[in-house]
C-alpha cells in the first residue's frame, strides 16, 4: 500500500510542476510546489486507502436491497441473478385479489433472469417444505391443501405461456372460480425470468398471522464451461460460449465467474455481467480455477442483482473459489489460491534498475484470527457466523501475543467447511509480503501474471525465494519489463485445506551478510585423481574437478589441492582461480601416484570468500611417464625457448606500463567529468522520474504512463516529458500520448510539445494531432502551431498558425458534410519562382488587394458589383502585320503604340512571330523600348521550322503620370546566311489603376 501511494502522490506532484512550468512560474518555485502537492497528496491517499482497507476482503453484494430471503416487493426493484442452488424469497412483481369477494390472494414472483434455470426443488412455508400434488399440481398438500396453490415458470426466451390457473372441476379452486385478476393477462409471460405464481385462499384459522413466509430452493442459472467445449483447446462437448442455450448447471465459482464476465443477454442485449469478448478474457485461468475448485469442493450459492457493482459481484464469484480477478495485459484474468510450480530462477543478474523490496507486512496489515460468515441452510439460508473463530495460535505467538482478527463475510458461500478453508487461506495471505519490484532484463518478458518463479539473490534477502507475479509491464522503448510479486509459501495451502496441522512460518526477507561467501552446493563439484597423456604419448599426473557454478554472484572459483604427508599431516594449499563459467579444472604439476586433499571454494563480487568450502576428499594421482630423451619443445631448442620467453616478459612488462598509464588517464578524466557536473560549485540538481498506473473500475480499466527528464541549474533548465494514457470502457475507448521538451537559458527559452489523441464510442469517433514550438529571447517570442482533427467520419481540419509578438500568419482547411474552407490569414500573399517573389494579394485595411494579378480573361457575369471605377482598368491594344522584307544586324522598329497613365502600373504584353528564308541559321532579338529607353532585350536563339512564337512576354512597368510611347525592335546578328522577315507583331498595353 506504501508504495501505491507514493506512487500516485508522485503522478500528483509531478502533474502540478509540469503545469507551474508551463504556466511560466519559475524553476524554483515549481519544485516548492511540487514538494507541497507530493505531501498533500499522500495524506488523502493514504487516508482513502485506510478507509477502504477494511473493505478489502469483502465483496459488497445484495446489500441495496436488502438479503435474498426477504420478500421484497417492488415491480421496478433490480433485476436478481439466483446462483448454485440456494433458497431466495424472490421479489414481489404484482399482487391482487380476485374471485367472489376476493377471496383469492394472487402473488407473482420473480427468483432470478438468465433464464431458464435448472430445476426447482423445494418450496418452503414458514420454513416446513410444502408439496403441491393435488389440482392438477397446483394445489397444495396437507395442511394447506384447498388453502393454497402455486404454478411455477423456468424462464423460457420465449415463455410459450405466462402464469395463469388452468386447474378445474369440482373442488374450490382459482381456476373454478375466476380466481385471476383480469390486470393479469397474457401480455405478462415474463419471459427469460424464473418466478411462480402463488394463490391463497381467504381463511383466518390457515393464516391467522397474514400471508405467511415463502421461500424457493432451486438448481438456478445455467453456466458457460470451456471443458465441455469442443472448440476450446482442451474441451469436448456441445457447449458454445456465444449461445446460452448450450450451457449446463453448475455451482462452480470459477465457472459462474467466467460467465458473469462474458455477461448475460436477452434478444441480443446484455442486461448482466460484463459482456467482455472471449478474446478479452483469459479463459485458461478461469478453467484453472474451475479444476482447483472441483478438486476442493468449493461451491458457490447466493443471489446478486443487477445494482450490484460489476467487480464486486466478479470479486464474490472468485472470493468463493479463494481466487480473485486480475488484469493480464488487455485481459480480464483471475488467480487461485493453490499450488504453484516454480517455472524459473530470477537472480540479481537479470535486474536491470533498482529494486524495491517489501518485506514481511506489518503487524497492523496482517492478521491471525478471522471470524467467517457463510450462508447456513439449516438455518433458513441466513448469513451467519461460524460457532468459533478461525485462530492461529503459532501467528498469535509471532505477533507478540496480540490478536488481530477481522470479520470476513463469504456471501456466496455456504458451507462452513469451505469458509474455514476460505478464511485460512485470508489469513495467511495477509502474512504474505508484498510488493517487490523488479526491473529485468527483455528475456522475463514471456513470463505473466499468476506465474510463479524462484528469486534468489542474498542481496535482495531473497534466497531461494518462491513469487508469484502480479504484475507485468513492458517498456517498449528499452524493453525492460518490470515485475510486481508477492511472496508465495507452500505450507499455506496444506495449512488451509486441513491436510496439515502446522501452520506456516510468516515469510519474510533473509539477513544478508556481505562478507559471507556463497556455500558451494553439495554436488555440484567432483575431483578424480588422474594422468593426462600429452600428444607425444607422456603422461602427467594431476586432479580433474567437473563441476558448474549454481550461484551467479560467484565471480571466481577456486580449486585447492594439498599433499598427504601421512599420520593425518598435509602441506599447505595450492591454489588456482577460474570463471564461474568453467566447467572443467586441470591441476597438474602434482606428484605421480600421491594422495591429495581436494576442496572447491568460492569468490563473490563483494570479494568475499567462503573458507572452508566444499571438501571433495582425497584423490590419487597418477603415474609420469617420458617416452625418451627431450631435444626440443614444439621444435624449439632450450636456447630458442629461452629467447622467446624473454621476448614475452619483455611484452608483459610493456603491456602492465600501458595499463597503469590508462588507469591514470581515467582517474583524471573522471574527475573532469565530476567537475562538469557542477555549476558554479554546486551539484547539477537532476529529475527522473518513470511512473506507471493501472486501475480498474468496473467495465472501466486505465493504463498510464510518465518519463520526465531534467536538468536544473540556477541559470538555466532542461526537460523532457512524455505521457501516455490508454483507457477502455464498455462503450467507450481512449488513446492519447503527449510529449514535450523545454530549455531555458536565463530568460531566453525554447519549447516543443505534441499531443495526439484518438476516442471512440458507441456512436462517434475522433482523432487530432496538436503541435507546437516556440522560442523566447529578449521578451519576444515566436511560436509555430499546427492542428489535425477528424470527427465522426465527416468532417475533418488542418490549421497552420505562425504568431510572433501578435503578428498571426495561417491557414484554415476545413471540410464538412455541405462545404469545404480554405482560409488565410496573412497581411500579404507570396508566389515565387525559386528566384523572384511576387506579391499579388495583400490585406489592407481589412480589404484584400490584388495588387499584381494579369487575368487573361473573365468570364461573362463572373464579376457582381454595385459599382466598378470608371478606367480602373485600361487595355490598347497595337497590332499589326507590318512586315520587314529583311531583318538586319541593324535594329528596326516594327510596332509602336501610347498610352496615357496617371502614375500607375502598365503592364506591357508583346508578341512577334517571325518568317524564316531557306538556309537561315542564327537567332533573333527583341528590344521593348518606352520614349527611346530599353526596358527589356531578349536573349538571341537559334530557331528552325516556318514560324517561331518565342518572342513574346510579359512586363511590368511604372512610368510616371502622363503619355508614353511603348516600341518594339528587332534585329539579327551579323554574318548569318538565310533570310528572316517578320510576320506578326503585337503590342498591349493594360494601366492597372487603384
Amino acid at each position: 500500500m506504501a508504495a501505491a501511494v507514493v506512487a500516485t502522490a508522485k503522478w500528483v506532484a509531478v502533474k502540478v510542476f509540469t503545469a507551474a512550468v508551463a504556466a511560466g512560474v519559475p524553476v524554483n518555485t515549481a519544485f516548492t510546489l511540487m514538494t507541497v502537492a507530493k505531501v498533500a497528496a499522500e495524506v488523502a491517499i493514504t487516508a482513502g486507502l485506510n478507509a477502504a482497507l477494511s473493505s478489502a476482503l469483502r465483496p459488497k453484494v445484495g446489500g441495496d436491497f436488502g438479503t435474498q430471503i426477504d420478500f421484497k416487493a417492488d415491480p421496478r426493484g433490480p433485476i436478481p441473478y439466483a446462483l448454485g442452488r440456494t433458497g431466495t424469497a424472490g421479489n414481489l412483481v404484482f399482487a391482487q385479489t380476485a374471485g367472489d369477494k376476493n377471496k383469492y390472494l394472487n402473488y407473482v414472483t420473480v427468483y432470478s433472469a438468465a433464464g431458464p434455470i435448472d430445476s426447482y426443488e423445494a418450496f418452503l412455508v414458514n420454513g416446513t417444505p410444502v408439496t403441491f400434488g393435488t389440482d392438477a399440481g397446483e394445489g397444495a398438500s396437507g395442511y394447506y391443501q384447498n388453502r393454497m396453490w402455486r404454478r411455477t415458470q423456468l424462464g423460457a426466451r420465449p415463455e410459450a405461456s405466462w402464469l395463469r390457473w388452468t386447474s378445474t372441476g369440482s373442488k374450490d379452486t382459482p381456476g373454478d372460480h375466476s380466481g385471476l385478476p383480469a390486470e393479469w393477462t397474457s401480455a405478462h409471460k415474463l419471459s427469460g425470468l424464473a418466478a411462480d405464481l402463488w394463490g391463497l385462499q381467504y381463511n383466518t384459522t390457515v393464516y391467522s398471522a397474514g400471508p405467511p413466509r415463502k421461500m424457493a430452493v432451486a438448481k438456478w442459472v445455467k453456466v458457460y464451461d470451456p471443458r465441455l467445449d469442443s472448440t476450446y483447446p482442451g474441451g469436448s462437448g456441445p457447449q458454445r460460449a456465444n449461445d446460452e442455450s448450450t450451457w449446463a448447471w453448475s455451482d462452480n465459482p470459477y465457472l459462474h465467474a467466467l460467465t458473469w464476465v462474458i455477461g448475460r443477454q436477452a434478444n441480443g442485449v446484455r442486461i448482466l455481467g460484463l459482456g467482455a469478448p472471449l478474446t478479452a478474457i483469459d479463459v485458461a485461468a478461469f478453467v484453472e480455477g474451475a479444476n482447483v475448485a472441483a478438486a476442493n469442493n468449493w461451491k458457490l450459492g447466493g443471489v446478486v442483482y443487477s445494482t450490484d457493482d460489476k467487480w464486486e459481484v466478479l470479486k464474490a464469484m472468485l472470493q468463493a473459489g479463494a481466487g480473485r480477478p486480475m488484469r493480464l495485459g488487455a485481459k480480464i484474468s483471475c488467480l487461485v489460491s493453490t499450488p504453484r510450480t516454480s517455472l524459473a530462477t530470477l537472480t540479481g543478474a537479470d535486474v536491470v534498475g533498482e529494486a524495491q523490496i517489501t518485506g514481511t507486512p506489518s503487524r497492523r496489515s496482517r492478521i491471525n484470527t478471522v471470524w467467517p460468515k457463510y450462508r447456513e441452510e439449516a438455518q433458513g439460508w441466513e448469513i451467519v457466523a461460524t460457532d468459533a473463530p478461525i485462530q492461529v495460535a503459532a501467528h498469535i505467538t509471532a505477533d507478540g501475543g496480540k490478536v488481530r482478527s477481522r470479520e470476513i463475510e463469504y456471501p456466496l458461500v455456504q458451507s462452513p467447511v469451505q469458509a474455514a478453508q476460505l478464511a485460512r487461506y485470508d489469513i495467511e495471505n495477509s502474512r504474505e509480503f508484498q510488493p517487490v519490484v523488479l526491473p529485468c532484463k527483455p528475456a522475463w518478458m514471456g513470463y505473466k501474471p499468476g506465474d510463479c518463479i524462484t528469486v534468489n539473490e542474498p542481496e535482495f534477502g531473497l534466497v531461494s525465494q518462491k513469487m508469484l507475479i502480479l504484475r507485468r509491464q513492458r517498456d517498449p522503448a528499452t524493453l525492460v519489463t518490470t515485475l510486481t510479486l508477492v511472496s508465495e509459501t507452500d505450507g499455506k495451502h496444506a495449512f488451509a485445506l486441513g491436510s496439515s496441522l502446522s501452520p506456516p512460518a510468516t515469510p519474510g526477507l533473509s539477513g544478508y551478510d556481505p562478507n559471507q561467501s556463497t556455500v558451494v552446493a553439495a554436488g555440484s563439484w567432483t575431483a578424480t585423481g588422474t594422468a593426462l597423456t600429452g600428444p607425444d604419448g607422456s603422461t602427467q599426473p594431476a586432479i580433474v574437478f567437473v563441476g558448474e557454478v549454481e550461484d551467479p554472484n560467484v565471480t571466481r572459483v577456486i580449486a585447492e589441492t594439498r599433499l598427504s604427508l601421512g599420520g593425518g599431516n598435509f602441506g599447505d594449499w595450492m591454489s588456482s582461480e577460474h570463471s564461474p563459467q568453467i566447467r572443467r579444472i586441470e591441476v597438474r604439476g602434482l606428484l605421480p601416484s600421491s594422495d591429495y586433499h581436494c576442496r572447491i571454494r568460492y569468490r563473490t563480487a563483494l570479494q568475499a570468500e567462503g573458507l572452508t568450502g566444499l571438501d571433495l576428499g582425497i584423490k590419487t594421482t597418477g603415474a609420469l611417464s617420458v617416452p625418451g630423451a627431450i631435444t626440443d619443445i614444439n621444435g624449439l631448442t632450450p636456447q630458442e625457448l629461452t629467447s622467446q620467453l624473454a621476448y614475452v616478459v619483455e611484452q608483459g612488462r610493456q603491456l602492465n606500463q600501458a595499463v597503469l598509464e590508462s588507469f591514470n588517464r581515467l582517474v583524471d578524466e573522471r574527475g573532469l567529468t565530476y567537475q562538469a557536473t557542477l555549476h558554479n560549485g554546486q551539484p547539477v540538481k537532476k529529475i527522473l522520474i518513470d511512473e506507471n498506473t493501472s486501475w480498474t473500475d468496473g467495465d472501466v480499466s486505465v493504463i498510464g504512463q510518465l518519463n520526465l527528464l531534467g536538468q536544473v541549474t540556477d541559470g538555466g533548465s532542461a526537460f523532457v516529458l512524455n505521457e501516455t494514457a490508454v483507457k477502455v470502457s464498455a462503450t467507450e475507448t481512449l488513446a492519447e500520448y503527449r510529449t514535450g521538451v523545454a530549455a531555458t537559458q536565463a530568460a531566453n527559452s525554447a519549447s516543443i510539445a505534441a499531443e495526439v489523441s484518438a476516442r471512440a464510442s458507441g456512436d462517434s469517433a475522433l482523432a487530432s494531432s496538436l503541435s507546437s514550438l516556440s522560442t523566447t529571447v529578449g521578451g519576444n517570442t515566436a511560436s509555430i502551431t499546427t492542428l489535425q482533427s477528424s470527427v465522426n467520419g465527416i468532417s475533418a481540419e488542418w490549421v497552420l498558425a505562425l504568431n510572433a509578438n501578435g503578428q498571426v500568419a495561417g491557414i484554415k482547411a476545413a471540410v464538412g458534410p455541405t462545404v469545404s474552407t480554405l482560409a488565410f490569414q496573412a497581411d500579404q500573399i507570396a508566389f515565387s519562382n525559386g528566384a523572384v517573389n511576387v506579391f499579388p494579394l495583400t490585406v489592407v485595411g481589412g480589404e484584400v488587394r490584388a495588387t499584381n494579378f494579369r487575368v487573361d480573361r473573365v468570364t461573362a457575369n463572373s464579376i457582381v458589383s454595385d459599382s466598378i471605377l470608371g478606367g480602373a482598368v485600361t487595355t490598347q491594344v497595337g497590332a499589326g502585320n507590318s512586315p520587314l522584307s529583311t531583318i538586319t544586324t541593324t535594329p528596326a522598329q516594327v510596332i509602336s503604340l501610347s498610352i496615357t497613365t496617371v502614375g500607375g502600373p502598365v503592364q506591357v504584353g508583346y508578341d512577334c512571330q517571325l518568317g524564316l528564308g531557306s538556309g537561315f541559321t542564327g537567332g533573333c532579338r527583341a528590344r521593348i523600348r518606352r520614349n527611346g529607353v530599353l526596358l527589356r532585350e531578349t536573349a538571341r536563339s537559334n530557331m528552325a521550322g516556318p514560324f517561331l512564337d518565342n518572342l513574346s512576354g510579359l512586363l511590368r512597368d511604372t512610368p510616371g503620370a502622363g503619355t508614353h510611347t511603348y516600341t518594339i525592335e528587332l534585329d539579327r546578328p551579323s554574318a548569318t546566311p538565310g533570310t528572316l522577315t517578320s510576320n506578326v507583331n503585337e503590342i498591349m498595353l493594360t494601366e492597372l489603376k487603384k
